[in-house]
């Protein structure tokens, strides 16, 4: 008997905190959802939209595109330096190739 009482003291108690709770909760709800709220939060999240696209070109103009250009002439340089190696090292391939050959002796054998 004792246990119902308590339990009945308690639901009642329990129905005044679920009613507040809801109270505060649909208040919060239509509050969040005013006009100014929304018109600060569409504000708001267009700032951080623009300030994120600042930053991007401000990394994108001070960091990617110079980066881009290094590499670029690096490849460009790095051609350039492999042709010439190649045409150097062609051209002492037949200087070596005509001082390492056996002289001819003129009598016309192979």
């Amino acid at each position: 008997m004792r246990v119902c009482r308590a339990a009945a003291v308690q639901s009642r108690e329990v129905r005044l905190f679920v009613f507040l709770g809801l109270g505060i909760g649909v208040t919060g709800y239509f509050g969040l959802f005013s006009g100014w709220v929304v018109r600060l939060s569409g504000w708001l999240f267009e700032a951080i939209k623009r300030v994120s696209l600042l930053l991007w070109r401000i990394v994108r103009v001070l960091l990617i595109i110079p980066v881009s250009w290094l590499v670029r002439f690096l490849a460009k340089l790095i051609d350039i330096v492999f042709i010439i190696l190649a045409a150097i090292l062609l051209v002492l391939y037949r200087l070596a190739a005509k001082l390492l050959r056996p002289p001819d002796d003129g009598c016309g054998r192979d």
